[in-house]
């Protein structure tokens, strides 16, 4: 029986990687409005590591305004997902038993983020667990019930909630704030829920067709507002920023946590004030654990965890630039580490963009927070989905690691140009999982490196097969994907390669372009996130520049092509 065990978790434990690589988001974008406008539904895709896909859907009727949650299964592929009142399956069809789960029913959903959270349940791939909350009908600030729900699949793959609005607290709550990490065994959940204005926390234990839950007092009490609340990837540290009324200084927690105990220590608060507009606030942590940032209103902050004095560590990486988008500023707000090491901010009320820290695990402005730099198709509000770490596992040779497994790394990575004018320098960042401690990286050219995130300059452009071996002393795995580092296509490509230039990066208004040797069989091709071509422009003078007024903020990927053949590529973005 231990052995069936064992190799049944095993299984969730190495591959159970995906459930977070669908974010789908919106703001009342259902029964009210027609399904092309602007009000519609759109979706991250984090199946490519390099770039997730972003796009709209067109055949959903779910109103999303702040509360969202979604869960995959372990290859990435939908499963369901909901806004607090309803779920629906992968096809976008309510699941059957699949509304009014929180009363009165709202067609335009439940406006609290972190007001429903979604996970897998423990040994079981056919059951989720879906955790939602339900306001005070005469406070409309305050949550009062805590419930869960059950999801199960069956054997032709139709889902059912077979449990339904089963109350597991009924008392004065934080209205949404759920969050949730892996216990130290690697197996179970725990996930809390602060009671309103108290020193109260509520503490739910997710075991194998089993949920308990308990209360533990904090040294003081955390106050209540718009705000989010996060564990560390590694699940060491669990933050909560809020803010509680417009136009004060917000309020930022830190707690170290225990994932044996369940227990929260060492708290520590601050201040943070936003003069002018404060429209709530909060929190993320870097892919390695390392930096904490916060976000309010107007500014975004690191913080280093590994300092002496983690709150003195303060530093200021991004600054609201006055950019308005819909109906209010692009303010920042809420955030969440994508499955791609990147952190995506969600702005206050309904606005059409996202902000974004590129490289959260470098310190200070190195990390690269960029100003509104992803456009939605349509209005977000909030817009930021809240998941754990599904890629965590037991913590080795604790005392609550008495299930007999271990984390057996998994490798992954992605790769970038980040100076488009220097386009045989690669940047390549780690995103393996389950506790690797080496890394081996070949790059495919018969050179390669030990450290975690490293830089490479390519002698010549080309295809390489990189490859990424992660280990600990429990396993190793290795994970390859291709790398453009432009393409020649023939003798005369490979000698033009370094030839072309294209600037400034970030670009506005104006792309410019030059090649010192340019052809007559020469053009310019510019592609959104999607793949779509969206600029052509003759390659056959010196140098030039485009009109890029009519194009969208965002990311897009350039290339070069004489006689058909791509000679040069590059990636860039526009933040105009």
């Amino acid at each position: 029986m231990r052995l069936t065990l064992f190799i049944l978790f095993f299984t969730q434990l190495a591959f159970a990687q995906k459930h977070d690589y669908y974010w789908l988001m919106g703001y009342q974008g259902g029964t009210q409005s027609g399904p092309n406008d602007i009000w519609g539904n759109a979706r991250f895709d984090f199946n490519q590591p390099n770039q997730p896909m972003f796009d709209q859907i067109f055949n959903t009727n779910m109103n999303i305004h702040g509360t969202n949650s979604s869960i995959c299964d372990s290859s990435g592929n939908l499963v369901c997902y909901t806004n607090g009142i309803k779920v629906f399956d992968k096809n976008h069809q309510l699941v059957q038993n699949g509304n009014n789960l929180v009363l009165p029913n709202n067609e335009f959903g439940e406006v609290f983020e972190q007001g429903a959270l979604i996970l897998p349940a423990p040994l079981n791939n056919k059951r989720y667990y879906l955790l939602s909350l339900e306001k005070d009908q005469n406070y409309i600030v305050i949550g009062r019930k805590w419930m869960y729900n059950t999801i199960d699949i069956n054997a032709s793959g139709q889902l059912k909630v077979t449990e339904k609005r089963k109350l597991l607290v009924e008392d004065s709550l934080s209205l949404g704030n759920l969050a949730a990490v892996k216990h130290a065994n690697g197996r179970d959940w725990w996930v809390f829920l602060p009671r309103l204005e108290s020193r109260v926390i509520y503490r739910l234990l997710l075991q194998p067709n089993q949920l308990s839950v308990d209360t533990f007092h904090i040294d003081f009490p955390m106050i209540e507002g718009l705000g989010q609340a996060n564990f560390s990837p590694d699940g060491k540290y669990y933050c909560f920023a809020v803010d509680k009324y417009l136009n004060e200084p917000a309020k930022i927690y830190l707690f170290d946590f225990d994932r044996c105990t369940g227990r929260f220590s060492n708290q520590r608060s601050k201040e943070i004030d936003s003069p002018g507009a404060n429209f709530g606030a909060g929190c993320a942590f870097s892919p390695d654990s390392r930096y904490w940032y916060v976000f309010h209103t107007k500014f975004t902050f690191q913080y280093d965890l590994a300092a002496e004095d983690v709150l003195a560590s303060e530093t200021l990486i991004g600054t609201f630039d006055g950019f308005s988008s819909g109906v209010t500023g692009s303010y920042f707000m809420y955030g969440q580490l994508g499955a791609d090491g990147r952190i995506y901010v969600g702005s206050w009320l309904s606005t059409f963009h996202f902000h974004q820290v590129l490289f959260p695990h470098r310190t200070g402005m190195e990390c690269q927070f960029v100003n509104h730099s992803i456009e939605s198709p349509v209005y977000m509000t909030h817009g930021i989905p809240t998941f754990p770490n599904f890629r965590l596992g037991p913590i080795d040779g604790s005392n609550c690691d008495t299930l007999g497994y271990d984390n057996h790394p998994q490798s992954l990575f992605r790769w970038e140009v980040e100076d488009v004018s220097d386009p045989l320098v690669v940047t390549f960042t780690d995103l393996s999982s389950y506790e690797p401690d080496q890394w081996f990286w070949d790059f495919g050219d018969g050179t390669g490196a030990l450290e975690r995130y490293p830089e490479h300059i390519y002698a010549q452009a080309g295809v390489y097969e990189a490859c990424l071996t992660v280990s600990n002393a429990y396993d190793s795995h290795t994970w390859c994907q291709e790398v453009y580092v432009g393409v020649s296509g023939s003798e005369e490509g490979a000698t033009t390669q370094e030839n072309v230039k294209v600037w400034p990066n970030p670009f506005g208004e104006t792309l410019n372009i030059s090649a010192h040797n340019p052809a007559d069989e020469g053009v310019f091709q510019l592609y959104d996130v999607s793949g779509a071509l969206v600029l052509e422009h003759p390659l056959n003078t010196t140098e030039t520049s485009i009109n890029t007024s009519m194009l969208p903020s965002g990311w897009y990927f350039w290339q070069c092509r004489i006689k058909g053949n791509a000679i040069q590529t590059g990636k860039i973005i526009n933040i105009r």
